[in-house]
């Protein structure tokens, strides 16, 4: 038995037991909605439990950046986590993921964004993060938009366009447009919720300015769709949203919004909302790091932050005007990322993207 990173002849195997768990007939292999894990290109850097080269435990790992402002932030994500079903229970998913902690110790990554909360994850450290709004929106519902745009489904001629749209997000994952074009393509978490993509654009003088990704249901006796990812302009979104319930005979269209979109929160204002925490948990790989990388963030606000990584455990020690300041690595994640924690004596707020967009993992 051993445990370590798969290599490209193992990616068909590593197919076969995620579609096992995680898959039913009428929803596409794992291995098409998650190109950026499966892939023989991509599969070296997931990590296996094999037994006499048999593979029982499976971790899907994805490197990725965040920007956020000026930072860039250097993220793995961590999903498609599945034991075969006559191994469960041995402990051996719990032996792979300390072996993956491990390694991403010597990686520049500073974050691991996490797609499922089980105690497989919180023993290790893995919290909630950050804050999302969400709102169902139905047809009846009014709302202040941009009537005079054009808007239509995605052309293939679109995709410069679209990526350089999505670029002038300040907060987002950083997305080449071949790689906006792969992700829309394979649906990843559209397909864990049997739903399949459909992009619309909004366009204002020829140029387009916005757009809006959503998850049309396999079925149609299901009418709830569901928003997937978005840029542009909060009043054009508003107006996309409104055409794709009219257009794919919705009864109404859920989206998730993060709390520093608050020009979009606000134009939502009138439609009921509930809050909920962003995708998945997180567990900081490098306190140190983490706080270097958001560096150029902190700048921007003139908040000038001197940490030290603490030798004798986890976290960091933080010196600001009233003193220096203990942090353990879970009280960083909800001092930094959940908007009304309070632990941190020197105030700031560090947003991220929605992780369950077109980037899940």
């Amino acid at each position: 038995m051993c445990i370590r990173r798969l290599n490209r002849s193992e990616a068909q195997m590593a197919i076969e037991l995620s579609d096992r768990v995680f898959r039913e007939k009428d929803q596409v292999s794992m291995g098409k909605a998650f190109p950026f894990i499966f892939s023989e290109a991509f599969i070296e850097s997931s990590y296996g439990y094999f037994i006499e080269g048999k593979l029982i435990v499976f971790m899907g790992l994805v490197p990725s950046t965040i920007c956020i402002g000026n930072a860039r932030v250097q993220v793995y994500s961590l999903g498609s986590v599945c034991t075969h079903p006559d191994y469960r229970g041995k402990g051996y998913a719990s032996e792979v993921l300390e072996q993956i902690l491990k390694d991403l110790q010597e990686s520049e990554a500073a974050l691991l964004l996490i797609s499922g909360d089980r105690s497989l994850y919180t023993r290790k450290g893995s919290r909630f993060f950050g804050e999302t709004s969400v709102f169902e929106i139905e047809e009846h519902h009014k709302v202040d938009c941009i009537e005079n745009a054009e808007i239509r489904e995605m052309q293939q001629g679109d995709l410069h366009s679209i990526t350089r749209c999505a670029h002038e997000r300040r907060v987002r994952y950083e997305q080449t447009v071949t790689e906006l074009n792969q992700l829309l393509q394979a649906e990843a978490y559209a397909s864990c919720i049997k739903k399949q993509h459909r992009v619309l654009v909004a366009e204002v003088n020829d140029e387009l300015k916005a757009f809006l990704v959503v998850g049309v249901p396999y079925h149609s006796d299901n009418k709830t769709g569901t928003v997937i990812e978005w840029a542009g302009d909060p009043r054009l979104l508003l107006a996309l949203l409104k055409e794709a319930i009219e257009k794919y005979n919705l009864d109404k269209l859920q989206i998730k919004v993060p709390w520093q979109e608050t020009q979009l929160v606000e134009s939502l204002s009138v439609i009921p909302s509930a809050t909920e925490n962003n995708q998945g948990t997180m567990l900081i790989i490098d306190p140190e790091k983490l706080l270097g990388q958001l560096k150029p963030f902190f700048e921007e606000r003139h908040v000038l932050l001197k940490y030290t990584k603490a030798e004798d455990k986890e976290g960091v020690y933080l010196e600001h005007n009233d003193g220096v300041q203990y942090l353990s690595n879970e009280a960083l994640i909800a001092g930094l990322f959940n908007p009304h924690d309070r632990q941190l004596e020197v105030d700031f707020k560090v947003p991220l993207p929605y992780t369950a967009g077109l980037n899940y993992v």
